[in-house]
């Protein structure tokens, strides 16, 4: 004799699969939420390490001791919070001349010192050439400052001080012609600093 399903067993199965179909699409819907949160968290983690690593060659890339959180407020050393303050510093501008397998900068900051003359407003200053035939492509740099340094100055503050700023009026891999600043122009000794 054939016996078929009764109504009534119809419904608690077809409600059965319900409930379970129920519960499968709330684990699979939380499975995908929690990948997209993980996938969102490792995209972040990537741009702020990528943007770390660009902090860190800009600094590299700058004289340290010209860092200050602005507006004039040297950076401490014990850990703090930068939210809402801005970095200051100057930037190092170099070009090297290829000898050999050799790189040698063209801007040292060796200079021969009998080439400074006291009380003149503008300066050529001749460079102790490391190199004998330097081959150095410096004359994007021509209207830039250069920093000059004497006994009175101060780092950090003195670094963004307009009186120990020397306009850069010509440039090549033998020697520097500066602007002098009036309150530098009387002093014997100098350390230009690019």
């Amino acid at each position: 004799m054939l016996r078929a399903f009764t109504l009534l067993e119809m419904i608690l199965v077809l409600g059965l699969l319900g409930v379970l179909g129920i519960f499968s699409a709330q684990l699979l819907l939380g499975i995908y939420q929690n990948y997209a949160q993980q996938n969102t968290n490792l995209q972040r983690q990537l741009e702020a390490q990528n943007a770390l690593l660009q902090i860190k060659r800009i600094l590299e890339n700058s004289h340290l001791q010209s860092l200050q959180i602005a507006p004039n407020a040297s950076l401490p050393n014990a850990l703090t919070s930068l939210k809402g303050k801005s970095l200051m510093f100057y930037p190092k501008l170099e070009e090297f001349a290829l000898e050999g397998d050799f790189a040698i900068p063209c801007l040292h900051g060796i200079f021969n010192p009998k080439s400074w003359q006291p009380s003149n407003s503008i300066q050529r200053l001749e460079f102790l050439l490391l190199s004998r035939n330097p081959h150095c492509n410096i004359q994007d740099l021509i209207s830039k400052d250069a920093l000059i340094k004497s006994e009175h100055f101060t780092a950090p503050q003195d670094f963004y001080n307009p009186a120990f700023k020397g306009k850069i009026t010509g440039l090549s891999a033998q020697y520097i012609t500066l602007e002098i600043p009036q309150a530098l122009q009387q002093i014997t000794q100098i350390q230009p600093h690019l």
